[in-house]
């Protein structure tokens, strides 16, 4: 079953590089023994590589994607693909958490969006995501947990999309469930 839990990321600093072409900047995290790297424009962000120990667990280049978009006053998780076991392929022992996962999905699209929102140096009203996947729960917390480090909170009236998306789990399909965010200063508490 999803449920609402909740991991908030307190943001290290990370080093900023301007204007490598046009208005897009790269920034540089260092958290304990990881290293992401994330590129971003006025309209979009993408996370680049996610290293841990020097060993290199997500590029870019290799058709993993970590993509956060930006438009009319709304941010938008708009495309998330991170290779994990489940996908088959053989991942080195060294790179994965003590679950035998990678564990870098909330780290990865949290840093990414906190990127784009300094990059674009304001905080949009409304945030969103469209979750299309075999495994909804893990999406959802990821997603979850990367609004909410961001100052966003679902906007879920009695956990209706929650319960939706619990009925299609299990049935070994691809579930779709959207979500939406509010910034929280923009609720009515």
């Amino acid at each position: 079953m999803c449920s609402t839990r909740k991991r908030i990321l307190v943001f290290e600093k990370g080093e900023r590089k301007y204007n490598l072409s046009n208005d897009d900047w790269e920034y540089t995290y260092e958290i304990d023994n990881e290293r992401l790297v994330v590129s971003t424009t006025k309209s979009e962000a993408h996370l680049k590589s996610y290293t841990r120990d020097g060993s290199s667990i997500f590029e870019s280049e290799d058709g993993q994607k970590v993509n956060i978009t930006y438009k009319e006053e709304k941010i938008e998780i708009k495309y998330v693909y991170i290779r994990s076991r489940a996908d088959n392929e053989p991942v080195e022992p060294e790179k994965l958490n003590a679950m035998g996962e990678k564990g870098i999905c909330t780290r990865a699209v949290a840093y990414t969006m906190h990127s784009l929102l300094d990059h674009l140096n304001k905080k949009p009203r409304n945030g969103s995501v469209l979750i299309m996947s075999k495994m909804p729960c893990q999406a959802f917390n990821c997603y979850n947990n990367a609004f909410m480090s961001n100052g966003y909170n679902l906007i879920d009236p009695g956990g209706v999309y929650l319960k939706d998306m619990n009925n299609q789990v299990g049935k070994n399909e691809i579930v779709s469930q959207y979500f939406e965010y509010k910034r929280i200063e923009c609720m009515k508490l």
